[in-house]
């Protein structure tokens, strides 16, 4: 994502929740919910009826769109773009 001189920290964070959610499979987009919630991938797998590699598959997808070095970090970029803009997920 480049930087936009003189775009306001509101425009940066719209632009943050557009390109993280574009770039997001569906089956991603489900899980985000459960990885703010801090759950495992165990309880992930079990709550969404799939199998534990299948979940662990999907989470190092998510950590490889964000950029982000495990799973907590991917949590902390997902919560930063989206609660800065007043976004809450819900399950």
């Amino acid at each position: 994502m480049s930087e936009v001189i003189g775009t306001s920290s509101k425009d940066k964070a719209q632009q943050g929740k557009y390109w993280i959610s574009s770039s997001l499979n569906d089956i991603e987009k489900i899980i985000v919910p459960f990885l703010l919630e801090g759950e495992s991938n165990k309880e992930i797998a079990y709550r969404l009826g799939m199998e534990l590699p299948t979940t662990k598959y999907h989470m190092r997808n998510i950590c490889d769109k964000l950029g982000a070095k495990n799973r907590t970090h991917a949590a902390l970029i997902i919560q930063k773009t989206f609660y800065s803009i007043g976004f809450v997920f819900f399950l």
